[in-house]
């Protein structure tokens, strides 16, 4: 009598591989995502940054007073809402006065969705830090 098929021990030796491998790959996996994200937030910062820029060129040096001002302007500066909101694991704050504003980007858990805080200001350099886990 010949039977074919997999003992008990080979299928645990393969399980066993597949668990050692899939350990291996995941924190690869969300090391690459937590990079996508950072990368996302930075350009979002550049895309508000530039709205800003393009609304004070067309009001005489004026910032926007509120994110909304970006929006509704005849044509509109910028199209998505970003401040208070959470997007690609960052959430974005804004202040904005007549004569400068400040974007920060946090990740909305930190560690996991991002490591770094991101910040730019009136004159478009991004600075980061480190976020405290």
């Amino acid at each position: 009598m010949n039977k074919s098929g997999f003992t008990l021990i080979e299928i645990m030796i393969i399980v066993g591989i597949l668990v050692i491998l899939v350990g291996l790959a995941l924190p690869n996996v969300l090391r690459s995502r937590q990079t996508a994200n950072e990368s996302l937030a930075k350009a979002n910062l550049r895309t508000i940054f530039s709205a800003c820029q393009m609304y004070s060129y067309a009001n005489n040096g004026n910032y926007p007073a509120s994110e909304q001002d970006l929006r509704e302007s005849v044509p509109p500066y910028q199209n998505q809402a970003f401040c208070g909101r959470t997007l690609n694991g960052y959430l974005f704050e804004c202040e904005f006065s007549e004569s400068s504003f400040l974007i920060t980007a946090t990740p909305s858990a930190c560690g996991k969705t991002g490591s770094k805080i991101f910040t730019i200001s009136t004159g478009g350099h991004i600075s980061e830090e480190s976020c405290a886990e």
